[in-house]
C-alpha cells in the first residue's frame, strides 16, 4: 500500500510493444493512447488473466457492477480494444458463448511505491542465487526503463542480464522466457527510436 495515498497501486502490464501502466495510461513506443474507462477495465481483467478464459458474466459483473448491462456493451468494448490494438487484433480471442481470452504474452511488472528511483537495483545480477530474486531485478529494470526513470538502453540491458541469470539457474523458466520476449521487443523499439514513431 502507498503510504502517501493509502491506495494499493494497480499492476503494470507489458505485452508486445504496449504498456498498460498502473495509472491507466496505455503506451506504445513512448506514445500515450487514450483508453475510455470501461475499455480500460476490460483490458485490465483480460491482461490479469492472460491465457485464461474470462467469462462474459465476470466481465459484466466487474465492469458494470450492480447494473443490468447488456452483452452488447461488452461486445462494443472488445471491438474498441481490438481496433485500438490495430495489428495485434489476435490478442483478444473470442470463446464463443463463454467469454474472451487474452492470447498474447503478458508480463506483469511489480508496482513501484514511493520514489521510483529509491528502488534502483543495487544488487548485482551475478550474485542472485534464486530465480525469483533475478526476476524481481528484471522487473525493476524493465519498469524503470519503460517509465523513463533510467537510460532505456541501459535498463533493458540490465533486465536482459537478469533474465539470463534466471535461465542459468533454472532453464526453461516460463516467467523468464516471457520477459526475454519482452526484452527483445523493447530492444527493437529502442532501436527504432531513430525512425519515425511507431504507427
Amino acid at each position: 500500500m502507498d503510504s502517501a495515498t493509502g491506495k494499493t497501486p494497480r499492476q503494470t502490464f507489458v505485452f508486445g510493444q504496449w504498456i498498460l501502466q498502473s495509472d491507466g495510461n496505455l503506451v506504445r513506443c513512448g506514445r500515450g493512447i487514450h483508453l475510455p474507462p470501461k475499455e480500460l477495465q476490460v483490458l485490465r481483467l483480460l491482461l490479469g488473466s492472460a491465457g485464461r478464459l474470462v467469462t462474459k458474466d465476470r466481465l459484466l459483473d466487474s465492469v458494470w457492477p450492480g447494473m443490468d448491462a447488456a452483452e452488447e456493451s461488452l461486445t462494443r468494448c472488445i471491438y474498441v480494444l481490438r481496433k485500438l490494438l490495430e495489428e495485434s487484433k489476435g490478442y483478444i480471442a473470442t470463446v464463443y458463448g463463454k467469454g474472451y481470452r487474452f492470447t498474447g504474452p503478458v508480463v506483469p511488472l511489480l508496482p513501484v511505491l514511493g520514489d521510483p528511483l529509491s528502488v534502483l537495483p543495487t544488487e548485482r545480477v551475478a550474485t542472485c542465487c534464486e530465480p525469483w530474486s533475478a526476476l524481481q531485478l528484471a522487473d525493476t529494470w524493465l519498469a524503470l526503463s519503460m517509465l523513463g526513470l533510467c537510460d532505456r538502453g541501459a535498463g533493458v540491458e540490465q533486465a536482459r542480464a537478469a533474465v539470463a541469470r534466471v535461465l542459468e539457474l533454472e532453464a526453461g523458466n516460463h516467467q523468464a522466457l516471457a520477459r526475454l520476449a519482452l526484452v527483445t521487443s523493447l530492444q527493437g523499439c529502442a532501436e527504432a527510436t531513430a525512425l519515425p514513431p511507431c504507427g
